[in-house]
This record gives C-alpha cells, structure tokens and sequence, in this order.
C-alpha cells in the first residue's frame, strides 16, 4: 500500500516496511548519519524511525504484518503541525533537526520532534524544501513560481528567488552552499 515505508537493499529485496500513516507517503529522507529516516504523507503527518540497527534481508518476511511489528519497533515519534499534505522534508546536518514543507504553504523547523519555527511566505503550495549541507540554510519551492532562501538559525526570510514560469517542484543547495538549484 502507498502508506507503508518499503526499506530494500539494492539487490531488491524489501528489508522492511514502515507501517504508520493513515494515508499515502508523499516524501521520505534519511538523516545524513542514516540513523534516521522521515516519511510524510497525505495524512498531514511527518512520522520519524530509528535506522541505526542494520536491516538484514534474512529478518524480512513476506508478510507485510509480521514486517509491520517488527518495524513498529522503529518508531521515534511524530510531527502534527501541517494542515496539508505535507509534501517535503530533509534533514539538517544536526541529526535531529528537519524541516518539513506542505500544501498548507508553510514552512517548519522540527527539533527533536518539537516545532521552533515556522513560516507563512509563500502564497501557494510548497513542493520541496532542502537544507543547505552547513546547516545554516534552508530553501524551498512553490506554485507561487518563487524560491524563498531561509535563516535555519531563526526562521527569517533571507531572500526570495524569482524567474520561474511555473510550479518550482523540487530545490537543492549545492555541497559549498553557494547554489541553489530548482
């Protein structure tokens, strides 16, 4: 089902399933460590699980119940903010800070599972957001055809990137920090 989080190897076998939205996953990121992993949905829920002990093919199984239970396990907690479909999300370089995009045009800084911040710039939906690798840096994108560049540190509006002739689906700041991309 679209609500499960599959985890697979490579060679294609599924490690896992993550099992807790009410509706379809619509984004899902791992923290740089890999320690950690974010999926988002369409149930307006970020859910956060713990990836630090290895997924062994040899623990899979083939029912999604049996995979459920042992992934329920894995679970961290959960982000309640978004009024919308949360469609976005990417990790900061500090482990347990992330920020979430959704169709409720908003922007939110979690840490550690606690809302610091949260903003209302854009005028239509937002599509992706990224954190820039130093984590000083946050962009994201919207329908509003504009990129907005944003403080992490406090949330301010740094600048607001134009010259797109239609939805800005996707961002990216480049490893040094010095490009953004969409």
């Amino acid at each position: 089902s679209g609500r499960a989080v599959l985890v697979a190897d490579f060679a294609g076998s599924v490690l896992a399933e993550l099992s807790a939205h009410k509706d379809d996953v619509a984004a899902v990121a791992f923290s740089p460590s890999g320690h950690r992993l974010a999926s988002a949905s369409h149930d307006n829920v970020v859910w956060l699980w713990d990836t630090s002990a290895p997924f062994k093919a040899s623990s899979a199984t083939s029912t999604a119940s049996s995979a459920s239970s042992s992934a329920a396990a894995r679970r961290l907690g959960f982000l309640v903010g978004h009024t919308g479909t949360v469609l976005s999300v990417s990790f900061a370089p500090a482990p347990h800070r992330l920020v979430t995009s959704s169709y409720d045009r908003s922007v939110m800084v979690w840490d550690d599972r606690r809302l610091v911040q949260r903003s209302d710039q854009h005028t239509a939906r937002i599509l992706g957001v990224a954190y820039a690798r130093d984590g000083k840096t946050a962009v994201s994108g919207s329908r509003d055809k504009t990129v907005k560049v944003w403080s992490a540190a406090d949330g301010r509006l740094l600048r607001t990137l134009s010259g797109h002739r239609s939805n800005v689906n996707a961002v990216d700041v480049s490893a040094d920090g010095t490009l953004v991309v969409s």
